[in-house]
């Protein structure tokens, strides 16, 4: 995912990780700096990993790499249809669009 935001120093790129490490002001509706950490805990659990790509002043990538599934069933095109997510900006897409290209 990539954004054209402010971008990340070094700094913050190396806590970004970290249980409840945010920059954001603290207070209600305001983050809890879990998200990062939760993607990263997920992706080490499922053999999987996550990097940022990012330049103070140019936005922020981040990259999710998910292990190679070995046997068991195929995912078919359009299996991912009805999954939706909501971004901290409360705005749905659906996932399918990004899963298809690379299933079945």
């Amino acid at each position: 995912m990539t954004d054209n935001g402010t971008g990340m120093s070094p700094e913050v790129i190396q806590r970004a990780f970290d249980p409840f490490f945010t920059t954001k002001e603290v207070g209600i509706g305001k983050g809890t700096g879990l998200g990062l950490s939760t993607v990263f805990g997920v992706m080490r659990q499922s053999g999987g990993a996550v990097k940022i790509r990012s330049r103070v002043g140019e936005g922020t990538t981040v990259q999710i790499y998910l292990p190679r599934a070995s046997g068991g069933s195929i995912a078919r095109r359009g299996d991912a249809s009805s999954v939706l997510a909501r971004t901290s900006a409360g705005n749905a897409f659906s996932s399918s669009t990004m899963i298809q290209p690379f299933v079945g």
